[in-house]
């Protein structure tokens, strides 16, 4: 048989060192080889006498349960009992390894995972004053996006380009949202209320229009503005 070199302090049952000698083996745990499996265990508990370790009795309780099997599997059968299926008398032992085998499992991934968040870190949540929720799922979005397409065409019919006013479209520098989003907010600060088309007024170019168009949606985001349809007229709130 071939040597064993355990460590004897490593295994937390009888359970854990039979799985260990299973695995150590390669052998199949519904299939267990019994004797080897035995005469292994057998030579665990002689190693830890040999070394003045205190056996459990745990582990002595398995010894003579491992015994018992072993011998029961290397009496003779009757020739009466051949015929009928006789009881494995490894069953019950198989079934406590494998349900051993599970919460090990189940133990061994937590265990990877209690000290996952030792070296993470997380802002306190900060006091939120004056908070205003508002419901968008109210707001006339579409009637917003019809408007911006209005916009957008009445700017067309009145801009016709000619073939010189795309000299230098690529290299012309796009309208900062940022800029639009101050300006947009100074004009709801002054008046409370605008219409939407208003603020298109003297716009040069399609960069600005867009610029506006996304500076009016960052203030709704941002619960700064809302919009409202009055006779069918799109208008920009100031929520402050």
């Amino acid at each position: 048989m071939e040597q064993l070199s355990l460590k004897l302090d490593a295994f937390e049952g009888p359970l854990d060192l039979l799985l260990h000698l299973i695995q150590k083996n390669k052998v199949n745990i519904y299939d267990i080889p019994i004797v080897l499996i035995t005469d292994q265990y057998m030579e665990y508990i002689e190693q830890a006498g040999k070394t003045d370790l205190e056996i459990s009795s745990e582990f002595l309780v398995m010894a003579a349960r491992l015994l018992y099997i072993k011998s029961k599997m290397l009496l003779p059968k009757h020739e009466e009992l051949e015929e009928e299926e006789e009881e494995d008398p490894r069953q019950e032992l198989i079934q406590n390894l494998i349900e051993y085998k599970k919460y090990k499992e189940v133990s061994e991934f937590f265990g990877d995972r209690k000290n996952i968040c030792d070296y993470m870190y997380f802002k306190a949540p900060g006091k939120v004053n004056d908070f205003k929720v508002i419901n968008n799922a109210q707001m006339p979005f579409e009637k917003l996006a019809d408007a911006f397409q209005r916009v957008m065409e009445k700017f067309e019919e009145r801009n016709n380009p000619s073939k010189e006013s795309f000299e230098g479209i690529v290299g012309r520098e796009p309208v900062p949202v940022k800029g639009k989003i101050k300006q947009v907010k100074r004009v709801l600060n002054s008046k409370g209320q605008v219409s939407f088309v208003s603020l298109f007024k003297e716009v040069k170019s399609k960069s600005e229009i867009v610029a506006i168009f996304l500076a009016v949606l960052e203030l709704i985001r941002d619960c700064m503005a809302t919009v409202c349809v009055n006779n069918n007229e799109v208008y920009i709130n100031n929520c402050e």
